[in-house]
């Protein structure tokens, strides 16, 4: 047991001993990146719905209902159970427009 060492040429911050991978090469190592692999959607949203931190899955649709996993992120809805799916837009101010 012990510390894992990464040679330095293969190091993303050689200088920091505390970080030594950035996925995405976003410049943000691991350990601070929210978004691991740069997809829009948050590693612990991706675990939580066992989508892959590491694997760009945005376009994919895992629950197969026709909305991407980015959509169901970002609608709130959950990717992994079919009868979850974004609603329509709602744009606020058109009933304003329709029924006045």
């Amino acid at each position: 047991m012990g510390f894992q060492t990464t040679d330095d040429a293969q190091d993303a911050f050689p200088t920091d001993p505390s970080e030594w991978l950035d996925t995405d090469n976003d410049g943000t190592g691991n350990k601070a990146d929210t978004d691991d692999d740069g997809d829009g959607m948050p590693d612990g949203w991706e675990v939580q719905y066992s989508l892959s931190p590491l694997v760009k899955d945005a376009s994919g649709d895992k629950d197969g209902d026709g909305y991407t996993n980015l959509q169901e992120y970002e609608a709130g809805t959950v990717p992994t159970n079919r009868r979850s799916k974004p609603g329509p837009k709602v744009i606020p101010w058109l009933p304003l427009l329709l029924f006045d």
